[in-house]
């Protein structure tokens, strides 16, 4: 399908030495779980779906960018 594509088998990793990821997935849980609590649900496809945006829509210092404008070049349609 990709005559180019090279899979690469390294060795995995402990999820302490990845600080930032680990930080980012604390984050969605911790805004998953709030949202879950306020809306009285245990449905977390809704959930996924309304932290993804809010995420998506957050500025990031680091990157100067919004995460989805970091990666599709263009803004999110807030709608």
């Amino acid at each position: 399908m990709w005559p180019d594509l090279k899979i690469v088998h390294g060795k995995p990793r402990h999820s302490q030495t990845q600080g930032s990821v680990e930080r980012e997935n604390q984050d969605f849980e911790n805004m998953l779980s709030c949202w879950l609590e306020s809306n009285h649900t245990s449905k977390c496809s809704e959930g996924l779906s309304f932290v993804r945006r809010m995420k998506n829509r957050s500025f990031h210092e680091g990157i100067k960018y919004f995460p989805y404008e970091a990666m599709f070049g263009r803004l999110q349609n807030l709608v």
